[in-house]
C-alpha cells in the first residue's frame, strides 16, 4: 500500500510539485557533466565560475574569461582585431579599426583613377606666373600691388570636351554623388618674399568652377585654401550648387613646410578633410549631384584679387583623385 501510495504521488504530482513523473526523468540533464538542450541561463542575480587562466578545454566559460583570455591587440600584444567598414575603409574614418581588405581593393584598383604628376595645363593672367619642376608644380604671384592669378589644371571648360572623368554618362559633368577621394602634398610660403597676405590665396579645388575664375566656389565643388601668411589656417571648402561653405582647421604652415592632405565627399553630402592622416575638419553641406558642363575641373591656384604687399606662392606634389 505504501508503494503504491509513492506511485500515485510520483504520477500526479503537478508542475508546481517537488516531483516529477518518471517518464519526463529521462529528459533531465545528468547531475555530472550535463549536456544541455534549448538556451540554458543562470537564475537572476547569480554569478558564474570562470574557468582558470589558460584553460584550453571544451569546458564552458563566462564572457569574463573570455575577455580575460583574448583581450584587445596592442602594439606589444597579441589579441582581437575588429576590422573598419568597408565605408570606414573608403573615407578613412577609423583609426583604431583595421582596413577592411575590400576597401582597400576598391580604393586601389576598381576606382577610376587620375594622378597628377603629369599635370602640365596652365591658366595664367594678370601679375602671376607657373613653373613646373621634376616631381613638383609651383604657383605664383609676381608683382605686389596689381591683381593676378595662376593655376595649373585638369579638366575643361566651356569650349573643350573632356574632363577630370566623366559622370559615365557625360564626359563634361563630374558625378558628386559617387564617392570621391582627392589626396596630395602641398606648401606655400615658400621663401619670406612669397609668404603672401590677407589679398593673396591658395587654393586646391576639384570643381566649384565652371571657368577659370577667382574667389568662392559658385557651382557643386570639394577643395580646401589658404589665405596668405603664416599665420592663417588651411580651409576645407565646399559647395553643394546652392551655398558655399568653409571650415577652419587648425594647421597653419610656416614658411616651406610641406603638408600632406586627403579630401574625401562620400557622395551623400559629407566631406572631410583628412592632414597628415588625422581629420582636421568635416561638414555636411558638401555637394550631392552631377555638375553643370565644364563643371569638373581640377585646380591648383594661387590668386591675388586687390593690391597685396607681398606675393604668394604654392607648390604641389603629385596628387592623385579617385572616384568610385
Amino acid at each position: 500500500m505504501a508503494v503504491e501510495t509513492a506511485t500515485n504521488y510520483l504520477t500526479t504530482a503537478t508542475a508546481s510539485s517537488t516531483y516529477f513523473t518518471i517518464a519526463s526523468a529521462a529528459n533531465k540533464a545528468d547531475l555530472a557533466s550535463p549536456t544541455f538542450t534549448g538556451t540554458p541561463t543562470l537564475p537572476t542575480g547569480t554569478i558564474g565560475v570562470t574557468q582558470s587562466p589558460g584553460n584550453n578545454t571544451t569546458a564552458l566559460a563566462t564572457t569574463a574569461f573570455v575577455q580575460q583570455e583574448v583581450p584587445a591587440a596592442s602594439t606589444t600584444a597579441a589579441g582581437k582585431v575588429e576590422l573598419a567598414t568597408v565605408d570606414e575603409s573608403h573615407g578613412g574614418t577609423s583609426t583604431t579599426l583595421v582596413p577592411t581588405p575590400f576597401g582597400i581593393q576598391f580604393a586601389v584598383a576598381q576606382g577610376m583613377s587620375q594622378r597628377m604628376d603629369f599635370l602640365s595645363s596652365t591658366a595664367v593672367s594678370g601679375s602671376a606666373a607657373v613653373t613646373s619642376f621634376s616631381g613638383f608644380r609651383e604657383v605664383y604671384t609676381t608683382a605686389t600691388l596689381s591683381a593676378g592669378r595662376a593655376a595649373f589644371f585638369l579638366g575643361g571648360q566651356s569650349g573643350t570636351t573632356y574632363t577630370v572623368f566623366g559622370s559615365n554618362g557625360n564626359e563634361i559633368k563630374l558625378d558628386f554623388s559617387k564617392k570621391i577621394w582627392m589626396a596630395g602634398r602641398f606648401s606655400t610660403a615658400v621663401n619670406s618674399t612669397y609668404v603672401g597676405d590677407a589679398n593673396g590665396t591658395a587654393l586646391i579645388t576639384l570643381g566649384g568652377y565652371t571657368g577659370f575664375a577667382t574667389g568662392n566656389m559658385t557651382a557643386q565643388g570639394i577643395g580646401l585654401r589658404k589665405v596668405g601668411g603664416t599665420a592663417s589656417v588651411i580651409q576645407l571648402i565646399v559647395h553643394n550648387g546652392t551655398t558655399f561653405t568653409s571650415v577652419n582647421t587648425s594647421k597653419t604652415l610656416a614658411i616651406r613646410e610641406q603638408t600632406d592632405y586627403m579630401i574625401y565627399s562620400d557622395g551623400a553630402g559629407n566631406v572631410s578633410l583628412y592632414i597628415e592622416g588625422a581629420l582636421a575638419a568635416s561638414t555636411s553641406a558638401g555637394p550631392t549631384g552631377i555638375t553643370a558642363d565644364f563643371g569638373g575641373i581640377y585646380r591648383e591656384q594661387v590668386e591675388q584679387t586687390a593690391s597685396a604687399a607681398v606675393r604668394y606662392s604654392m607648390h604641389c606634389y603629385g596628387g592623385y583623385l579617385c572616384l568610385e
